[in-house]
C-alpha cells in the first residue's frame, strides 16, 4: 500500500468497527483519540498555524489496532469470494488448506489462478477496497508472478487487462519493471557514448557516422579533407582479395595517426557480421562499475572542478575531523557548496532574496 497509515479514511475505520459490533462509547473514545491530531508548521524556528486532518494515522502503537481491523474487510472480501468459487487459493499440499492472502503491515501478498477471469475478480476486489478505505496501491513497488507453466498468451491477457485498469486508476503499470525501466531510459544517453561497433565484414558500418575508431572514446573517423564520400562503408575501405585494409585509400581520406588506429583494427577471414560492443571493458559487456566510472570522468572532462582549486581530498578530511557527525556534514556542505545559502538559491532559478540577511552589505554565501 501507498502511505497506508497516511491515507485511511475516518468514517470508514467508524464504519468498520461499528459493523464489527464495538460498542458505541468505546468507537468514540477510540475516534476522539485519532481526529485529536493537530499539526503546525515550524517558520523559523516557531510552530505556527493549525492544520486539522480528516484522515489518516499516528503511526503510534495505540492506533495500530484499529489499521489492522481496515484490513479485515479485504480480507472478508476475499474470503467471500473464495466461498463461491470466484478465486482459488494456493495449496502446498493436496490436504492442506487454501491460501488467498498474506498480509504482513502494509505489505500483501495475494494469490489466485492464472486466468483472466480470476485476474478481474482479484483486481475488482482491490479497486473496492480502495474507494472505500482511501487507500491506494504502490503499483511502482508491485509486481506479478506466474507459474513456469502458464501460457505466454495468458500471460499477455491479463499484464493488458492489469494495464488498462491501472490507465482507469490513473496510476502505473502493475508492474516492478516500470522503475527499472526508467533506470535504464535515463541511462541511455551513457550508453551510447560507450558504445563502438566492432569490425565484421564492415558493411553496416557508416565510415563517418558510427563510433568505431577506439579513441579515449568510441568516436566515427576524421577526414583529413572537406571532400569526402558521406556514404562510405568500412567494407570499402577493406580489400576483400587480401582481407587487410587498403592502404592508398586510407591515405587518400585520413591522416597518417588516424591510418594507425584504423589498421590496427583487426580484419575478419571470411564474412561476420558487425556487432555492438561496450568499449570500456575487455569482455565487451556493460557492468555498472564500468558505466560509473565512464560518468565521473565524463563530469570531469565537462569540467566540474575547473573552477578554483580541486576539494576532493579536502571534503574526504571533513568526515576525519574529530567532532560530531553533524558538523562533519555542515563542514562537507561548506566546501562543496550545497549550502542553500541566497546566493546558491538564485542560481537555482528560485526567486529569493540573495543579500546577506545578517549585514545586507553582499550575497549571502
Amino acid at each position: 500500500m501507498s502511505k497506508a497509515y497516511d491515507r485511511v479514511e475516518w468514517q470508514f475505520v467508524e464504519a468498520t468497527m461499528r459493523k464489527m459490533g464495538f460498542g458505541e462509547r468505546w468507537i468514540g473514545w477510540i475516534m476522539k483519540c485519532i481526529k485529536s491530531v493537530v499539526y503546525k508548521v515550524l517558520i523559523n524556528g516557531q510552530p505556527r498555524g493549525k492544520i486539522t486532518p480528516n484522515r489518516g494515522y499516528v503511526r503510534e502503537i495505540l492506533y495500530l489496532p484499529t489499521f489492522i481491523l481496515c484490513t479485515e474487510v479485504l480480507i472478508s472480501n476475499l474470503k467471500r469470494a473464495e466461498s463461491v468459487k470466484s478465486l482459488t487459493g494456493l495449496k502446498v499440499a493436496r490436504a492442506s488448506p487454501p491460501v488467498s492472502h498474506l498480509l504482513f503491515a502494509d505489505d500483501s501478498l495475494f494469490f489466485c489462478k492464472a486466468t483472466v477471469e480470476e485476474s478481474a475478480v482479484l483486481l475488482q476486489i482491490l479497486q473496492n477496497y480502495e474507494r472505500a478505505s482511501g487507500q491506494k496501491i504502490n503499483f511502482d513497488k508491485s509486481s506479478i508472478q506466474f507459474g513456469h507453466t502458464v501460457e505466454t498468451t495468458v500471460r499477455a491477457e491479463i499484464h493488458q487487462m492489469l494495464a488498462e485498469a491501472d490507465k482507469r486508476l490513473d496510476i502505473k503499470v502493475l508492474s516492478k519493471g516500470g522503475k527499472e525501466v526508467m533506470s535504464i531510459v535515463s541511462a541511455r544517453p551513457l550508453v551510447c557514448k560507450g558504445l563502438i561497433k566492432r569490425v565484421g565484414s564492415g558493411s553496416s558500418i557508416s565510415v563517418w557516422y558510427d563510433p568505431w575508431i577506439s579513441d579515449s572514446c568510441p568516436r566515427p573517423a576524421i577526414c583529413k579533407g572537406i571532400n569526402y564520400y558521406p556514404h562510405l562503408t568500412v567494407n570499402q575501405l577493406i580489400n576483400s582479395q587480401t582481407s587487410t585494409w587498403n592502404r592508398p585509400l586510407l591515405q587518400q581520406f585520413f591522416e597518417s595517426e588516424e591510418i594507425t588506429r584504423i589498421t590496427g583494427i583487426p580484419v575478419a577471414t571470411g564474412y561476420k557480421p558487425d556487432t555492438w560492443g561496450w568499449f570500456y571493458t575487455t569482455t565487451g559487456r556493460y557492468t555498472v562499475k564500468s558505466g560509473y566510472t565512464v560518468l565521473q570522468e565524463l563530469s570531469q572532462m565537462r569540467g566540474h572542478y575547473q573552477f578554483g582549486p580541486d576539494t576532493r581530498r579536502l571534503q574526504a578530511q571533513s568526515w576525519k575531523v574529530k567532532c560530531t557527525t553533524k558538523l562533519q556534514h555542515f563542514l562537507w556542505q561548506i566546501i562543496t557548496g550545497c549550502l542553500s545559502v541566497g546566493a546558491r538559491l538564485c542560481s537555482r532559478g528560485m526567486r529569493v532574496d540573495p543579500l546577506c540577511v545578517r549585514c545586507g552589505m553582499g550575497d549571502e554565501t
